[in-house]
């Protein structure tokens, strides 16, 4: 795949915004963007204490797809370009290491303002990021004949539930390792897929699945 500025260019969104731009890219039928919109709308006859409600929930939810924006770009499905200013101010926008962006590191910091991050005494700005696979929109699926980096995992959460009365969907931990031992005794459901799901990648599916009740 062609890793080039050039080839990513125009489909760039600067960190700031990639949060939001990208909320629902990967989270097919699940409208967080348009949910952290509406939070940010007051009511005409809301209370002081539903405004604080309000803006809690919404703080909660930039946060939230903060870090998980964060935890798919160390995943590699995101490429990013930025400035190495850490000898010159004047460096020359280049594609950046995806492990650059593991929150856990201790060294690691990230102003959303400003697009920028000091990590490993690296500081690094103008940071912009576009999705890996650029056939993809919001809307449209993996065109057919190309195998998908992971399977959709959402739906089989989904009907995981309905077969089995001890799913436990409302858990997190638990119904990501259960739907994880399923994936992996059904060989099937990786047949046409090129690697093996993260952890993180069965807790998001199960919080797609019932976004409403895990925990």
């Amino acid at each position: 795949m062609a890793d080039t500025l050039d080839s990513y260019e125009k489909a760039l969104v600067p960190l700031r915004w990639a949060w939001e731009k990208f909320a629902d890219f990967y989270m097919e039928g699940y409208d967080r963007r348009g949910l952290y919109k509406r939070l940010g709308i007051p009511s005409d006859t809301e209370t002081v204490e539903e405004t604080e409600l309000r803006i809690r929930k919404r703080e909660k939810l930039e946060a939230s797809l903060k870090r998980e924006l964060l935890s798919r770009i160390c995943e590699e499905e995101y490429v990013v370009f930025g400035r190495d200013i850490t000898q010159t101010i004047s460096s020359a926008l280049t594609r950046l290491p995806n492990s650059l962006f593991n929150d856990r590191e201790k060294s690691f910091d990230i102003d959303w303002e400003t697009s920028r991050i000091t990590v490993f005494g690296k500081t690094i700005t103008e940071i912009k990021i576009a999705p890996v696979d650029l056939s993809l929109s919001r809307t449209e699926k993996p065109k057919s004949g190309r195998k998908p980096d992971i399977p959709n995992l959402a739906p089989i959460a989904r009907e995981l539930a309905k077969e089995r009365d001890d799913f436990p969907a409302p858990v997190l931990a638990e119904s990501a390792r259960m739907l994880e031992k399923y994936v992996r005794t059904n060989s099937d459901v990786l047949s046409n897929c090129k690697k093996f799901p993260s952890q993180r990648t069965f807790e998001r599916a199960v919080k797609a699945a019932f976004p409403k009740t895990t925990k």
